[in-house]
């Protein structure tokens, strides 16, 4: 098992992987990213992430044709070749190498990079005791749906988070309106049913999410998809983030405050439980993990 990488046609050694200092992904941060889990060796809802990085794609005018790279089979080669159970794939496309200049001269070649290494591990303190989180003001742009990799905002709200003793924070808008975290949808239970911000330009469309509102259904739990506010949120039964290498996070305190009693919530641990098994193709969503893969 090893660390290896994948750059513009060639895979090699992590260490081995270079890309030009003229690549706009680096002047520019000009390139969009997915990250894909894997586990077993298989990759967790690829088909999803690939759409969703083909939305990137088209919202930067970045012109390649994924199919045409056959993507899908080189992100499984690359998931062989570095041979871990559990394993993460990211991928980062830029627009290509040129001469320093804010528009890219026309036909320059997209760079593709992947990276496949072990997927990180969520402690069990946290999984088991929550995490705490702090809200901030939203400063990001306004097309957050689109995973690029301009993240200088997420990245300083992030340290401060951690700074003063948050696991993450919450981007909250001048009205009061929350977003999502700095790499992950929020998601609150009020009443016994799931509610989460509008899947609008201004959050990222999770696929985590997306497979926990699966979940949620099959165990016959609602869902309600509308804008929450702040303090609706500091009100909340029980709180969670979610993301493709956290999956189901619970999240016990709030700026300081718990959520509710302080304690992961039971309709929280039912949702850590399912996506687990759903991932891993384990119990009753065995066959629809299998199709996912």
């Amino acid at each position: 098992m090893q660390e290896i990488a994948y750059v513009n046609g060639v895979f090699c050694p992590m260490e081995q992987a270079t890309v030009s200092i003229n690549d706009r992904g680096f002047q520019y941060g000009d390139s969009v990213y997915e990250v894909i889990a894997a586990y077993g060796g298989r990759p967790f809802r690829m088909a999803d992430h690939l759409h969703r990085l083909g939305t990137s794609l088209s919202a930067l005018r970045i012109e390649l044709d994924l199919t045409t790279l056959k993507i899908e089979s080189l992100v499984r080669e690359g998931l062989t070749r570095c041979g871990f159970d559990e394993a993460m794939a990211y991928i980062q496309i830029t627009r290509g190498v040129a001469p320093r200049t804010h528009i890219a001269p026309p036909g320059i070649k997209p760079t593709v990079v992947m990276t496949f290494r072990p997927l990180p591990q969520v402690s069990a303190p946290a999984k088991e005791h929550g995490v705490a989180l702090m809200t901030a003001a939203e400063i990001r742009w306004a097309m957050c749906y689109v995973k690029a990799t301009t993240l200088l905002p997420n990245v300083l709200t992030r340290m401060d988070a951690r700074a003063g003793g948050f696991h993450d924070a919450i981007f909250v808008a001048p009205d009061g309106d929350v977003r999502e975290g700095t790499s992950s949808n929020v998601v609150m239970v009020r009443g016994g049913r799931l509610v989460f911000p509008c899947r609008d330009a201004s959050i990222l469309h999770g696929v985590t999410l997306l497979t926990v509102t699966q979940c949620a259904e099959h165990l016959g739990i609602a869902c309600e998809e509308r804008p929450v506010h702040i303090d609706e949120l500091r009100a909340a039964d029980e709180m969670f983030l979610t993301s493709t290498t956290e999956e189901v996070l619970p999240v016990t305190s709030l700026d300081g405050r718990p959520i509710a009693d302080g304690q992961v919530g039971a309709i929280t641990r039912r949702m850590m439980a399912t996506y687990h098994d759903l991932a891993r193709g384990l119990g009753v969503f065995q066959d629809r993990r299998r199709n996912s893969a």
